[in-house]
């Protein structure tokens, strides 16, 4: 990945960031849906496919923002 990698909180995850795994596979977050105390984050899958996790508010992500970083 060219992005800078950015550790956000998943309550800081928003559709349009690049979700970078540990061996730096990028996976686009598609949509943020709110469920009980977590937060159900919508994906591509690199075969084209939808896919999503439950991360919790405080959890830590791995993010590179292609839409900017708030702020900055």
């Amino acid at each position: 990945m060219s992005e800078a990698v950015r550790i956000v909180e998943g309550r800081e995850v928003h559709p349009g960031d690049v979700l970078v795994s540990a061996q730096g596979s990028g996976f686009t977050v598609t949509k943020t849906k709110r469920v009980g105390r977590g937060i159900r984050v919508f994906y591509e899958r690199p075969d084209g496919g939808a896919a999503y996790i439950t991360v919790a508010p405080d959890s830590k992500a791995r993010v590179a923002r292609v839409r900017g970083i708030i702020g900055e």
